[in-house]
């Protein structure tokens, strides 16, 4: 018998729900960004973890979402930080000029950071693997001693990707 099924519900990007990555520290590598992802009010970042605080992560996706609106431009900010889109100094720089920042977050296509994965209570009741506030650049201090793909490191310390790119490639200097 065939069954036909509606698609309604169908995310492709949910369907490594059930491979979802466990809570911990992480070095991962931004492989996508999608502005206006979701009903012009939701920019999606996706990433791959290259290092994990158990090895059994590495190689799995993440997909985390930034609220577009004016209070949660912070989290954007901190986004833009960690992938080294921007300094503290030129940030605030321009605040004390009173101008606005502006970011390509496309450019952090193939850099990497380090995250905390953890996991939250949504309002439905349901459990998510997400980062909050736990973006932090490579060469943060307070990451060291953090699980990290010593390749991917020495890479992006030499320069190597600052302008974005097929991240899978360049992770592995292809």
């Amino acid at each position: 018998m065939v069954l036909e099924i509606s698609l309604d519900e169908f995310d492709p990007d949910r369907q490594q729900a059930f491979a979802e990555v466990k809570p911990g520290r992480a070095h991962v590598i931004v492989t996508d960004w999608e502005e206006n992802a979701i009903n012009g009010q939701w920019h999606r970042m996706k990433m791959e973890v290259v290092a994990h605080d158990e090895p059994g992560e590495n190689g799995k996706i993440h997909s985390e979402l930034f609220h577009a609106g004016a209070k949660a431009q912070w989290r954007l900010i901190r986004l833009a930080l960690a992938t080294r889109l921007t300094t503290v100094e030129e940030l605030a720089a321009l605040k004390e000029q009173g101008e606005y920042a502006t970011f390509d977050f496309a450019d952090a296509i193939g850099r990497s950071m380090f995250v905390r994965f953890v996991q939250e209570t949504d309002r439905n009741g349901e459990k998510r693997i997400k980062l909050g506030r736990n973006l932090f650049a490579i060469d943060d201090p307070r990451c060291s001693g953090w699980p990290a793909n010593p390749g991917i490191l020495e890479r992006e310390k030499q320069g190597g990707n600052e302008t974005g790119g097929d991240a899978a490639a360049d992770a592995f200097g292809l």
